[in-house]
Protein backbone atom coordinates (compact mmCIF):
# COMPACT_ATOMS: atom_id res chain seq x y z
CA UNK A 1 0.00 0.00 0.00
CA UNK A 2 2.53 2.30 1.01
CA UNK A 3 3.94 1.82 -2.62
CA UNK A 4 1.31 2.40 -4.61
CA UNK A 5 0.68 5.48 -2.62
CA UNK A 6 4.03 6.85 -3.54
CA UNK A 7 3.75 6.05 -7.42
CA UNK A 8 -0.11 7.74 -7.37
CA UNK A 9 1.35 10.68 -5.36
CA UNK A 10 4.09 11.39 -8.07
CA UNK A 11 1.47 11.00 -10.50
CA UNK A 12 -0.44 13.51 -9.24
CA UNK A 13 2.02 15.98 -8.57
CA UNK A 14 3.24 15.77 -12.53
CA UNK A 15 -0.69 16.31 -13.24
CA UNK A 16 -0.13 19.26 -11.16
CA UNK A 17 2.93 20.30 -12.32
CA UNK A 18 1.67 19.97 -15.60
CA UNK A 19 -1.37 21.81 -14.84
CA UNK A 20 0.37 25.19 -13.52
CA UNK A 21 2.62 25.14 -16.66
CA UNK A 22 -0.79 25.37 -18.52
CA UNK A 23 -1.62 28.19 -16.47
CA UNK A 24 0.90 29.96 -16.52
CA UNK A 25 0.78 30.01 -20.74
CA UNK A 26 -3.05 30.58 -20.20
CA UNK A 27 -1.39 33.78 -18.36
CA UNK A 28 0.89 34.72 -20.91
CA UNK A 29 -2.05 34.73 -23.74
CA UNK A 30 -4.07 36.96 -21.38
CA UNK A 31 -1.10 39.28 -21.05
CA UNK A 32 -0.28 39.39 -24.82
CA UNK A 33 -4.26 39.98 -25.49
CA UNK A 34 -4.57 42.25 -23.00
CA UNK A 35 -1.69 44.08 -24.47
CA UNK A 36 -3.26 44.01 -28.24
CA UNK A 37 -6.03 45.31 -27.32
CA UNK A 38 -4.68 48.42 -25.40
CA UNK A 39 -2.35 49.09 -28.69
CA UNK A 40 -5.30 48.60 -30.80
CA UNK A 41 -7.43 51.42 -28.64
CA UNK A 42 -4.26 53.52 -28.73
CA UNK A 43 -4.37 54.05 -32.48
CA UNK A 44 -8.19 54.54 -32.82
CA UNK A 45 -7.50 56.92 -29.97
CA UNK A 46 -4.74 58.58 -32.06
CA UNK A 47 -6.57 58.41 -35.34
CA UNK A 48 -10.20 59.98 -33.77
CA UNK A 49 -8.06 62.70 -32.53
CA UNK A 50 -6.42 63.58 -35.80
CA UNK A 51 -10.03 63.73 -37.63
CA UNK A 52 -10.92 65.94 -34.95
CA UNK A 53 -7.97 68.23 -35.36
CA UNK A 54 -8.74 68.19 -38.76
CA UNK A 55 -12.46 68.86 -38.59
CA UNK A 56 -11.10 71.69 -36.11
CA UNK A 57 -8.97 73.47 -38.60
CA UNK A 58 -11.39 72.96 -41.07
CA UNK A 59 -13.99 74.64 -39.03
CA UNK A 60 -11.49 77.59 -37.79
CA UNK A 61 -10.57 78.52 -40.98
CA UNK A 62 -13.90 78.48 -42.73
CA UNK A 63 -15.03 80.99 -40.02
CA UNK A 64 -12.12 82.89 -40.02
CA UNK A 65 -12.60 86.16 -41.89
CA UNK A 66 -9.56 88.33 -42.30
CA UNK A 67 -9.95 91.83 -42.35
CA UNK A 68 -8.44 93.93 -45.27
CA UNK A 69 -5.63 95.62 -45.38
CA UNK A 70 -5.13 98.86 -46.37
CA UNK A 71 -1.83 99.85 -48.43
CA UNK A 72 -0.27 102.65 -49.76
CA UNK A 73 3.24 103.12 -51.17
CA UNK A 74 5.93 104.14 -48.92
CA UNK A 75 8.24 107.42 -49.36
CA UNK A 76 11.78 106.83 -50.12
CA UNK A 77 14.27 107.24 -47.36
CA UNK A 78 18.01 107.75 -47.33
CA UNK A 79 20.32 107.64 -44.69
CA UNK A 80 22.91 105.37 -43.24
CA UNK A 81 21.32 103.45 -41.07
CA UNK A 82 18.99 100.01 -41.02
CA UNK A 83 16.97 98.54 -37.97
CA UNK A 84 16.37 95.20 -36.69
CA UNK A 85 13.36 94.55 -34.42
CA UNK A 86 12.96 91.49 -32.04
CA UNK A 87 9.21 90.26 -32.07
CA UNK A 88 9.67 87.15 -29.65
CA UNK A 89 7.40 85.44 -26.90
CA UNK A 90 4.14 86.64 -27.86
CA UNK A 91 2.16 83.88 -26.59
CA UNK A 92 -0.86 84.70 -27.99
CA UNK A 93 -3.89 82.87 -26.53
CA UNK A 94 -2.81 82.81 -23.31
CA UNK A 95 -5.37 84.90 -20.44
CA UNK A 96 -3.58 86.52 -17.36
CA UNK A 97 -5.12 88.52 -15.24
CA UNK A 98 -3.45 88.86 -11.70
CA UNK A 99 -1.98 91.93 -9.87
CA UNK A 100 1.56 92.09 -11.77
CA UNK A 101 0.21 91.78 -15.12
CA UNK A 102 -2.71 91.89 -17.15
CA UNK A 103 -2.86 90.04 -20.79
CA UNK A 104 -4.99 88.96 -23.31
CA UNK A 105 -5.09 89.03 -27.49
CA UNK A 106 -6.88 92.89 -27.37
CA UNK A 107 -4.07 93.99 -24.77
CA UNK A 108 -1.60 92.34 -27.35
CA UNK A 109 -3.38 94.26 -29.79
CA UNK A 110 -2.75 96.93 -27.99
CA UNK A 111 0.71 96.14 -27.50
CA UNK A 112 1.42 95.87 -31.13
CA UNK A 113 -0.39 99.51 -31.73
CA UNK A 114 2.50 100.79 -28.83
CA UNK A 115 5.80 99.45 -30.59
CA UNK A 116 4.49 100.52 -34.00
CA UNK A 117 4.51 104.10 -32.53
CA UNK A 118 7.75 103.89 -31.04
CA UNK A 119 9.29 102.34 -33.97
CA UNK A 120 7.66 104.81 -36.35
CA UNK A 121 9.08 107.56 -33.93
CA UNK A 122 12.69 106.20 -33.59
CA UNK A 123 12.82 105.67 -37.38
CA UNK A 124 12.26 109.16 -37.77
CA UNK A 125 14.77 110.08 -35.15
CA UNK A 126 17.54 108.04 -37.34
CA UNK A 127 15.54 108.25 -40.40
CA UNK A 128 16.26 104.49 -40.99
CA UNK A 129 16.15 103.17 -44.77
CA UNK A 130 14.93 99.40 -43.83
CA UNK A 131 13.75 97.47 -41.01
CA UNK A 132 14.52 93.28 -40.36
CA UNK A 133 11.96 92.06 -38.26
CA UNK A 134 12.59 88.94 -36.24
CA UNK A 135 9.46 87.10 -35.09
CA UNK A 136 9.78 84.08 -32.35
CA UNK A 137 7.37 81.63 -30.71
CA UNK A 138 3.75 83.88 -31.19
CA UNK A 139 1.75 81.44 -29.48
CA UNK A 140 1.33 80.33 -26.11
CA UNK A 141 0.81 76.43 -26.80
CA UNK A 142 0.58 73.86 -24.91
CA UNK A 143 3.81 73.13 -23.38
CA UNK A 144 2.88 73.36 -19.67
CA UNK A 145 -0.19 71.88 -18.02
CA UNK A 146 -1.27 75.06 -17.15
CA UNK A 147 -1.23 76.57 -20.40
CA UNK A 148 -4.26 74.32 -20.92
CA UNK A 149 -5.95 76.54 -18.34
CA UNK A 150 -4.71 80.21 -19.18
CA UNK A 151 -5.61 80.03 -22.71
CA UNK A 152 -8.91 80.95 -23.72
CA UNK A 153 -8.38 80.04 -27.83
CA UNK A 154 -6.77 76.67 -29.11
CA UNK A 155 -3.86 76.46 -30.89
CA UNK A 156 -5.32 77.08 -34.32
CA UNK A 157 -7.25 80.62 -33.32
CA UNK A 158 -4.06 81.57 -31.73
CA UNK A 159 -2.49 81.30 -34.95
CA UNK A 160 -4.48 83.05 -36.47
CA UNK A 161 -5.31 85.97 -33.93
CA UNK A 162 -1.35 86.97 -34.02
CA UNK A 163 -1.40 86.75 -37.81
CA UNK A 164 -3.91 89.20 -38.16
CA UNK A 165 -2.04 91.01 -35.75
CA UNK A 166 1.51 90.81 -37.52
CA UNK A 167 -0.16 91.31 -41.30
CA UNK A 168 -1.29 94.72 -40.34
CA UNK A 169 1.45 95.37 -38.11
CA UNK A 170 4.05 95.14 -40.61
CA UNK A 171 1.90 96.59 -43.33
CA UNK A 172 1.92 99.84 -41.46
CA UNK A 173 5.92 99.79 -41.41
CA UNK A 174 6.07 99.13 -44.93
CA UNK A 175 5.02 103.05 -45.00
CA UNK A 176 8.16 103.95 -43.45
CA UNK A 177 10.94 101.67 -44.38
CA UNK A 178 12.46 101.05 -48.00
CA UNK A 179 12.55 97.31 -47.13
CA UNK A 180 10.77 95.26 -44.69
CA UNK A 181 12.04 92.21 -44.11
CA UNK A 182 10.53 89.28 -42.49
CA UNK A 183 12.44 86.21 -40.70
CA UNK A 184 10.52 83.67 -38.55
CA UNK A 185 12.62 81.66 -35.76
CA UNK A 186 10.73 79.16 -34.46
CA UNK A 187 9.86 78.70 -30.31
CA UNK A 188 9.73 76.31 -27.99
CA UNK A 189 6.10 77.28 -27.37
CA UNK A 190 4.80 77.10 -30.82
CA UNK A 191 5.83 73.10 -31.05
CA UNK A 192 2.55 70.59 -31.67
CA UNK A 193 3.73 68.29 -28.73
CA UNK A 194 4.23 69.18 -24.78
CA UNK A 195 6.59 66.59 -24.65
CA UNK A 196 10.41 67.64 -26.34
CA UNK A 197 11.48 64.44 -26.82
CA UNK A 198 8.14 63.47 -29.25
CA UNK A 199 8.33 66.49 -31.18
CA UNK A 200 9.75 65.66 -34.54
CA UNK A 201 12.29 68.62 -35.94
CA UNK A 202 10.05 70.89 -38.50
CA UNK A 203 6.67 70.38 -36.20
CA UNK A 204 6.25 73.58 -35.02
CA UNK A 205 3.36 76.29 -35.44
CA UNK A 206 5.96 79.46 -36.39
CA UNK A 207 6.85 77.38 -39.56
CA UNK A 208 3.56 78.32 -40.95
CA UNK A 209 4.12 82.14 -40.66
CA UNK A 210 5.87 82.41 -43.37
CA UNK A 211 4.03 81.09 -46.16
CA UNK A 212 0.98 82.79 -44.37
CA UNK A 213 2.22 86.15 -44.39
CA UNK A 214 4.06 85.87 -47.86
CA UNK A 215 0.08 85.08 -49.17
CA UNK A 216 -1.73 87.95 -47.07
CA UNK A 217 1.12 90.27 -47.99
CA UNK A 218 1.45 89.39 -51.41
CA UNK A 219 0.69 92.46 -53.00
CA UNK A 220 2.81 95.25 -50.64
CA UNK A 221 5.75 95.09 -52.62
CA UNK A 222 8.21 96.23 -50.15
CA UNK A 223 7.65 93.57 -47.83
CA UNK A 224 10.11 90.47 -48.01
CA UNK A 225 9.45 87.36 -46.19
CA UNK A 226 12.28 85.08 -46.33
CA UNK A 227 12.43 81.49 -45.43
CA UNK A 228 15.78 79.70 -43.41
CA UNK A 229 17.17 77.37 -45.93
CA UNK A 230 20.36 76.39 -43.96
CA UNK A 231 18.46 75.57 -40.79
CA UNK A 232 14.64 76.33 -39.90
CA UNK A 233 15.34 77.18 -36.45
CA UNK A 234 18.38 79.39 -37.44
CA UNK A 235 17.81 83.25 -39.50
CA UNK A 236 20.63 84.68 -41.12
CA UNK A 237 20.94 87.58 -42.75
CA UNK A 238 23.12 90.83 -43.59
CA UNK A 239 22.17 94.27 -42.04
CA UNK A 240 24.20 97.14 -43.52
CA UNK A 241 26.80 94.65 -44.78
CA UNK A 242 27.39 93.16 -41.33
CA UNK A 243 26.22 89.44 -40.63
CA UNK A 244 24.10 88.02 -38.45
CA UNK A 245 22.71 85.70 -36.85
CA UNK A 246 19.19 84.98 -34.80
CA UNK A 247 17.41 81.79 -33.22
CA UNK A 248 14.80 81.68 -30.35
CA UNK A 249 17.29 80.67 -27.36
CA UNK A 250 15.83 77.47 -26.17
CA UNK A 251 18.54 75.70 -27.88
CA UNK A 252 21.35 78.44 -26.71
CA UNK A 253 22.96 80.86 -23.49
CA UNK A 254 23.91 84.04 -24.34
CA UNK A 255 27.28 82.60 -23.11
CA UNK A 256 27.99 79.66 -25.86
CA UNK A 257 25.64 81.00 -29.07
CA UNK A 258 28.47 82.80 -31.04
CA UNK A 259 30.70 79.78 -30.28
CA UNK A 260 28.05 76.77 -30.89
CA UNK A 261 26.84 78.74 -34.53
CA UNK A 262 30.53 80.10 -35.71
CA UNK A 263 32.24 76.04 -34.98
CA UNK A 264 28.60 74.89 -36.68
CA UNK A 265 28.60 77.35 -39.70
CA UNK A 266 32.29 79.04 -40.17
CA UNK A 267 31.04 82.31 -39.56
CA UNK A 268 31.82 84.35 -37.27
CA UNK A 269 28.23 86.63 -36.92
CA UNK A 270 28.73 90.63 -35.93
CA UNK A 271 25.33 90.13 -34.19
CA UNK A 272 23.38 87.30 -32.87
CA UNK A 273 19.38 87.83 -31.72
CA UNK A 274 17.84 85.69 -28.91
CA UNK A 275 14.63 85.53 -27.28
CA UNK A 276 13.23 83.29 -24.60
CA UNK A 277 14.65 84.60 -21.86
CA UNK A 278 11.80 87.35 -21.23
CA UNK A 279 14.46 90.62 -20.92
CA UNK A 280 15.81 92.69 -22.85
CA UNK A 281 19.56 92.72 -22.88
CA UNK A 282 23.18 92.98 -24.79
CA UNK A 283 26.63 91.13 -23.96
CA UNK A 284 29.44 91.15 -25.50
CA UNK A 285 31.46 87.69 -26.72
CA UNK A 286 34.86 88.55 -28.50
CA UNK A 287 33.51 91.08 -31.19
CA UNK A 288 30.06 89.98 -31.60
CA UNK A 289 27.25 91.72 -30.05
CA UNK A 290 24.65 89.46 -28.50
CA UNK A 291 21.22 90.98 -28.13
CA UNK A 292 18.00 89.29 -26.52
CA UNK A 293 14.69 91.23 -26.67
CA UNK A 294 11.92 90.87 -24.22
CA UNK A 295 8.77 88.71 -23.57
CA UNK A 296 5.16 90.66 -25.43
CA UNK A 297 2.91 89.11 -22.60
CA UNK A 298 4.75 89.72 -19.56
CA UNK A 299 5.07 87.45 -16.04
CA UNK A 300 2.46 84.39 -16.23
CA UNK A 301 1.67 82.00 -13.33
CA UNK A 302 4.37 79.85 -14.32
CA UNK A 303 7.03 82.81 -14.51
CA UNK A 304 5.56 83.26 -10.59
CA UNK A 305 6.05 80.44 -9.29
CA UNK A 306 9.86 80.38 -10.91
CA UNK A 307 9.69 83.89 -9.05
CA UNK A 308 10.63 85.35 -12.14
CA UNK A 309 8.90 89.02 -12.80
CA UNK A 310 9.83 90.99 -16.15
CA UNK A 311 7.78 93.97 -17.99
CA UNK A 312 6.20 93.22 -21.23
CA UNK A 313 8.93 94.71 -23.68
CA UNK A 314 11.14 94.07 -26.71
CA UNK A 315 14.36 95.80 -28.61
CA UNK A 316 15.07 98.11 -31.15
CA UNK A 317 18.67 98.15 -32.70
CA UNK A 318 19.69 100.52 -34.52
CA UNK A 319 22.83 99.21 -37.20
CA UNK A 320 25.21 101.39 -39.82
CA UNK A 321 28.19 100.23 -41.69
CA UNK A 322 30.45 100.25 -38.61
CA UNK A 323 28.05 98.05 -36.52
CA UNK A 324 25.63 98.94 -33.36
CA UNK A 325 24.80 102.03 -33.35
CA UNK A 326 22.91 102.06 -30.13
CA UNK A 327 19.78 99.70 -28.66
CA UNK A 328 16.42 100.57 -27.54
CA UNK A 329 14.48 99.41 -24.64
CA UNK A 330 10.91 99.18 -26.03
CA UNK A 331 8.15 99.12 -23.04
CA UNK A 332 5.43 97.58 -24.33
CA UNK A 333 2.72 98.44 -21.52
Amino acid sequence: MFSANQTKFANDKAILNDIAEQRRELEKERVKFRDERNEYNKLIRQEARKESYVDLVRRVLAEYAPKTLEYSPTDTYTSDTDMVLVISDLHCGIEINHYLNKFNSDVLGDRFCTCLQKVVSIQQRHHSENITVLISEVISGLIHENLRCENNQNIIEQFLTVGEYLSNFLTELSKHFNQVNVLVMPGNHSRLSAKKEASLKGENIDNLLIPYLTAVLQNVSNIHCQKNNVDESIAMFNVRGCMAYAVHGDKDTPNNVVQNLTMQYGVCPKFVFMGHRHKNSMDTVYNTKVISAGCWSGVDNYAIDKRLNTRAETVLSVIDDNGLVCNYDIALN
